[in-house]
């Protein structure tokens, strides 16, 4: 069984899924927000059977088409024996929950390289760029 939690809950699996994530794409992630920017929502960490199998981040982004900052989705990751088991759905779907917690949100977005994972949760595409994706979700 998969649960997702809080990456408060464990400082620990917060630091593999950094190096997880830094791995990946090769940067830092200090998980903070920009400077002078909201507070973000914490990571959210998949664990099955009290392993971590990967995780979702935030970041605040300018909204697009607008001059406003947004809500973002900055990394999501899934260890790669833990991939096709429906985690990245679980853990998109647990970021949604999470962000409508967050007052100034009204929508979720994402840039990415997978916007068939986002359609599965009725995402709307905004822009495409290539390979690349943006999609919206309302919250």
């Amino acid at each position: 069984m998969t649960a997702i939690i809080t990456s408060t809950v464990s400082a620990e699996d917060l630091e593999i899924y950094r190096q997880w994530v830094s791995g990946e794409w090769g940067s830092e992630h200090s998980f903070d927000p920009p400077e002078g920017s909201p507070s973000l929502p914490s990571p959210l960490l998949a664990l099955t059977e009290g392993e971590l199998s990967g995780g979702i981040s935030f970041t605040w982004y300018p909204n697009p088409g607008r001059s406003e900052q947004a809500l973002w989705i900055n990394t999501l990751y899934v260890e790669s024996e833990s991939r096709g088991n429906g985690y990245a759905l679980d853990l998109i779907a647990a970021a949604e929950q999470c962000a409508k917690g967050v007052a100034c949100a009204s929508e979720l977005f994402v840039y990415t390289d997978a916007p068939g994972l986002y359609g599965k949760r009725n995402w709307s595409i905004l822009s495409q760029d290539g390979k690349m994706t943006v999609l919206c979700k309302k919250l």
